[in-house]
Parts: structure tokens; C-alpha cells; sequence
């Protein structure tokens, strides 16, 4: 991404702010060969120590899965809104369009939890985003055959 400071938030709290109102991530890394692999997915943030941690489920057995085994240093992209720039609009015509977005890049070590864990975590993923607590599709409702299956 792009280094230039004027265009940076000046602050944690912006930054983290804005990571929470653009949950939906594309989660990024490589295999054991260095062959990338990435998937798209919600997440939580939380803030402990000074430090930030990002909680999300991803389905098992996938490529991206068996790759984030092998190797768990991953980027995390949070992508906000975004827009074309041409050049046409400036009162210098001859230097180049550009593209204007906002975006935070955030880079880490992932870890697995166990199954108890993953279904706390699956409770608190499906509360906070269907913002509905009589939803049928809280982790709470849904049959426990199908929730092993996750």
C-alpha cells in the first residue's frame, strides 16, 4: 500500500474505528510453497493490552484453510469506500488520473481455538451481525448437527 503520510489517519482510534465499520475483510497469506491464497470473510475486533485482535470463522478443510495451517502469518485488508479521479477534473491537465480509497492493512499471526471456543466465537459473530436478537439464524437456534459441521 501506498506510504504517503498526508494521507494516513493520524490516530489509533481512527484507524480501529474504521476497521470495526468495514468488518468484512479479505484475509490474505501463502502455503508452505509461497503460493498465495485468500478469502473473504467477517470479522470482530477487539482490543487487549494495547494490542488488536481480529475474530473470525473460516469453514475447515478449504484451500485457504490448509494453508493458513502451514503457515499462519497472514494480512488482514479492510476496504472502505473508493472512487476514480481523473485528471480531466484538475486545472493541470497533463498529469495522471488517480484513484482515491481507503483501506487498512493489518498484518498478523493466526491461531487456531478449539471447538468451544469457535462456537462462543460463532455466537458472537451471528448476535453482532444479524443485530436481531429473535433472528432463526443465531448459532443458538440452529440444530447441533449442523453447528459440528462449522
Amino acid at each position: 500500500m501506498y506510504n504517503v503520510p498526508y494521507f494516513k489517519a493520524e490516530n489509533n482510534k481512527a484507524v480501529i474505528d474504521f476497521m470495526r465499520a468495514h468488518p468484512f475483510i479479505i484475509l490474505c497469506g501463502c502455503n508452505k510453497n509461497n503460493q498465495p491464497v485468500a478469502t473473504h470473510i467477517p470479522v470482530l475486533i477487539e482490543e487487549r493490552e494495547d494490542k488488536i485482535f481480529l475474530q473470525a470463522h473460516i469453514m475447515r478443510k478449504q484451500k485457504h484453510t490448509l494453508a493458513f495451517e502451514e503457515n499462519p502469518g497472514v494480512l488482514a485488508i479492510f476496504s472502505g469506500a473508493h472512487s476514480y479521479v481523473s485528471a480531466g477534473w484538475y486545472e493541470k491537465k497533463d498529469v495522471a488520473s488517480t484513484w482515491n480509497y481507503q483501506a487498512v492493512h493489518a498484518n498478523g499471526i493466526l491461531y487456531w481455538k478449539d471447538d468451544n471456543f469457535l462456537y462462543a466465537l460463532l455466537e458472537k459473530l451471528t448476535a453482532n451481525f444479524e443485530a436481531n436478537p429473535h433472528s432463526p439464524a443465531l448459532v443458538e437456534k440452529m440444530e447441533n448437527s449442523y453447528t459440528k459441521l462449522l
